[in-house]
């Protein structure tokens, strides 16, 4: 009785972030050398999650199954919350160990996950019909293994049902060499009582600049739900040297060699709890990118330009075969595939923006793969923000059907002057024509390519 009330106090404490008002005191699981062990049953099964034994193998007195219908697209139904402190901070992966047994191998493997009141991830495995500790979190088609830097204090890891029979058994969260790490017989963590809220950092997106570049400037923040942040320290972490200069959760860059950077905020509570967030500054040599030319005007309503009006980089190649195009032709990427590295044969295109607002971006594009899912895809960026999968599902036609991974293809701009980026991503796949689309505007009938700002 004593654990399962402890176990209680926990989902309680998950629940609420604290245990105001509330006899038993708010517990934790402790964290040891670097591992935290929590098996699913400790807390109680929130409303769609059912306890069962029948598949052999399980640790514990068994394992959760989803048994609601499947929410796709709404995280947030069913939450299992659980609460652990941290005494050693870093990166800990995170693996629960689960299974799925539907024929189809993509289906009834997955569940929604965040951290410390974090993003919703779509969290999954692929293994079939066996017990797996296969973790990973889905970016929209990046589906790294899911891990978490977690600092000096309590954490929560909550858990809520995406699709139907997926079952998962106990959480491991650990750092490197930590003992018995993904062992289904290691012992569950001890419960310990509930301390003070770990702040959280957060570094910023990821960026992206081409040189040269003037100093960049990253710009972080911190957050404590029970307390406040009382200090930020910047390092970089790897990479090329570079110089550089914080002030509290802002930090200046200046760059001088193309590489991946890497950079660590670290947050601190008056509590002396720790948060901490990484950050990656990806640098371009100068020969990476066409050099943007003439300025091209975005005004209300509906701009388009021609593809081939940035000069080709690396094996883009302007073709004039597949009829439906406008302009002298379009644009082929004839590289290798380039799935996992965006930023090489950047397009540059200049855009001086009229009007601030909301601008949907379309491609005019084709490919011609023997599935619907080849040759299909472009990274896009603006500025020095983040590169996004920009694709399209239709087979061997024009079309300005495309879509953009995670953000539905609209940017907020500010007035003034912006610098849109394509790069190569699938061989084979066709440009035309770029579209830009204000959203709070009536686009014209007829729209014709934009030509060169005055």
């Amino acid at each position: 009785m004593r654990v399962r009330a402890a176990a209680l106090a926990v989902w309680m404490a998950g629940a609420v972030g604290a245990l105001a008002g509330c006899g038993a005191a708010p517990t934790a699981f402790q964290e040891r050398d670097g591992l935290v062990v929590m098996q699913v049953e400790s807390v109680p099964p929130a409303g769609g999650w059912a306890l069962q034994s029948e598949f052999p193998g399980h640790s514990g007195r068994g394992y959760y199954t989803w048994c609601g219908k499947d929410l796709f697209q709404r995280p947030g139904e069913g939450v299992l919350a659980y609460r652990f402190h941290v005494s050693n901070p870093g990166t800990y992966r995170m693996h629960i160990r689960s299974l799925h047994v539907c024929e189809d191998r993509s289906r009834e493997n997955d569940v929604w996950a965040r951290m410390d009141g974090g993003l919703w991830m779509k969290t999954f495995a692929t293994p079939n019909k066996q017990w797996t500790w296969a973790t990973r979190h889905d970016f929209g088609g990046y589906k790294p293994q899911a891990a978490y830097e977690l600092g000096r204090g309590d954490h929560l890891l909550e858990l809520s049902g995406r699709s139907r029979n997926f079952r998962i058994d106990v959480i491991h969260l650990f750092g490197d060499g930590a003992p018995a790490a993904r062992d289904p017989a290691a012992a569950e963590s001890a419960l310990v009582p509930a301390g003070d809220l770990a702040p959280r950092a957060h570094a910023g997106p990821d960026r992206y600049v081409n040189l040269p570049c003037e100093p960049v400037v990253l710009t972080g923040a911190g957050s404590d739900e029970d307390g406040r942040v009382v200090g930020y320290e910047w390092k970089q972490l790897s990479g090329p040297a570079a110089s550089m200069a914080w002030q509290g959760p802002r930090l200046a860059v200046r760059p001088d060699a193309a590489g991946e950077h890497w950079f660590g905020l670290t947050v601190t509570d008056e509590a002396g709890g720790t948060g901490i967030d990484r950050v990656k500054l990806t640098v371009y040599d100068a020969s990476a990118a066409s050099t943007a030319g003439a300025v091209f005007a975005v005004g209300e309503g509906e701009t388009v330009l021609e593809a081939e009006s940035a000069s080709c980089r690396q094996d883009w190649k302007l073709e004039a075969e597949d009829e439906g195009f406008s302009g002298t032709g379009y644009l082929v990427w004839r590289g290798r595939d380039l799935f996992d590295e965006p930023g090489q044969g950047q397009l540059a295109y200049r855009l001086r923006v009229e009007g601030a607002g909301r601008y949907r971006l379309a491609v005019h594009n084709r490919h011609d793969g023997r599935l619907r899912d080849q040759q299909n895809d472009t990274w896009v960026r603006f500025d020095d923000g983040p590169w996004f999968k920009l694709f399209a599902m239709e087979l061997g036609r024009w079309t300005w059907e495309s879509s953009v991974t995670d953000r539905g293809g609209v940017w907020d701009l500010p007035a003034g002057e912006h610098t849109l980026y394509l790069s190569a991503r699938s061989a084979g796949h066709k440009l035309d024509r770029i579209r830009l689309t204000r959203q709070d505007a009536p686009a014209p009938e007829g729209a014709q390519p934009a030509g060169p700002a005055d």
